[in-house]
């Protein structure tokens, strides 16, 4: 397995956690509380999953996720289309999705240093008049 299969794989193995943990999709939340509904918060799977609004935890998920993954990888032929598109997806929407927070991230970080860079040229100004 070459080393962009590798990291695509591990693209993929986030975007999945993430999905079963964190998103609010509606199928994978409706899912998600039909799988915890009745169960003590205590018990393993509200734990794994979330309950409650909480979010699940993407550490013990994601282990899963990767072995299931990794197993289903060792054993299928990457030339096959079908196999790679099962590992692509989810890797294009995880990487779409960190592009997409950073992005997020780069326009609050410039709104803030423009407000900073307003402020500062407002009180030199007021100097300039004193």
């Amino acid at each position: 397995m070459s080393t962009l299969w590798i990291l695509l794989h591990v693209i993929a193995v986030y975007r999945i956690t993430r999905l079963i943990t964190t998103d609010t999709f509606p199928p994978v939340a409706w899912l998600r509380e039909r799988l915890v509904r009745g169960r003590p918060v205590t018990h393993w799977l509200p734990y794994m999953l979330g309950a409650n609004g909480n979010t699940g935890c993407p550490w013990c998920v994601s282990v899963w996720v990767a072995a299931l993954g990794s197993g289903f990888l060792a054993v299928a032929p990457t030339h096959l289309g079908w196999v790679r598109l099962l590992v692509l997806i989810p890797a294009a929407s995880g990487l779409t999705g960190l592009l997409t927070q950073c992005e997020e991230l780069i326009q609050d970080v410039r709104s803030l240093l423009g407000m900073r860079v307003r402020i500062a040229v407002r009180d030199l100004t007021k100097e300039a008049q004193t």
